[in-house]
């Protein structure tokens, strides 16, 4: 079976569960993990002033205030945030993807008996 998916932490996960808990598992994880690339492709695009890569991560909020920054001309504050944002966003792309394939798991365990 080819593995759908690079990130080694998902694979780890994955590894640990029955051919039919991975099948489900890797379905939905494929769904619904984060890329960098088209993360970065937001930030650089949409970062200052809309804060679109905080949107497509599912951090609204920081992306509300990036929006609230813009509104109230506080540019350098809304930049840095982005560019705070760009340094660090392999990180977070790794924090989020981990834990939606720590949710996607305990669902697909509690689903799916062990064979």
């Amino acid at each position: 079976m080819t593995l759908p998916v690079t990130n080694t932490y998902a694979m780890q996960i994955a590894a640990t569960m029955t051919p039919t808990q991975q099948g489900i598992f890797y379905g939905e994880y494929t769904h619904r993990a984060k890329n960098y690339n088209t993360a970065l492709i937001w930030a650089i695009l949409t970062g200052w002033p809309i804060g679109g890569h905080n949107f497509y991560l599912g951090r609204i909020g920081r992306g509300i205030l990036h929006i609230v920054l813009a509104i109230a001309s506080v540019s350098i504050v809304g930049l840095l945030l982005t560019i705070y944002d760009i340094i660090n966003l392999h990180k977070t792309v790794d924090q989020i993807n981990m834990g939606i394939a720590n949710e996607i798991a305990a669902r697909v365990r509690a689903m799916v008996p062990s064979e």
